[in-house]
């Protein structure tokens, strides 16, 4: 039996400045594989030519998604046509801020030592 339900409310943390994103998409990854719509992410993105229910399914995960990101982090996915486009980008524009912030961490505690 196919499951259609669409009803689906994202009640995790919102991803903003200030979160990890490494948590972020650990908590995003596990409810998006609790509702079976993960598999949208991992694809190649929708198809061409795809029916009605993979492109309901492929919104219905991006507004996932954007009910799990602040205001702040919006502009980067606004224009965003598909979730593949827009899990891409959040993913390649915190790629390096986890690097960033143990640099800063390591900086920090030079400092304290000295």
């Amino acid at each position: 039996m196919s499951n259609n339900n669409f009803n689906i409310v994202w009640s995790g943390p919102k991803l903003n400045s200030e979160l990890d994103f490494s948590y972020w998409k650990f908590m995003m990854t596990t409810h998006l594989k609790a509702h079976n719509i993960w598999s949208y992410v991992e694809s190649a993105g929708l198809q061409q030519g795809a029916d009605e229910l993979a492109r309901r399914r492929d919104q219905l995960t991006l507004s996932q998604i954007l009910q799990g990101i602040d205001y702040s982090i919006f502009g980067k996915i606004a224009n965003a046509k598909t979730l593949k486009e827009a899990w891409d980008i959040l993913k390649l524009s915190h790629k390096g801020v986890k690097k960033a912030q143990k640099s800063k961490l390591q900086s920090l505690r030079r400092v304290q030592k000295v």
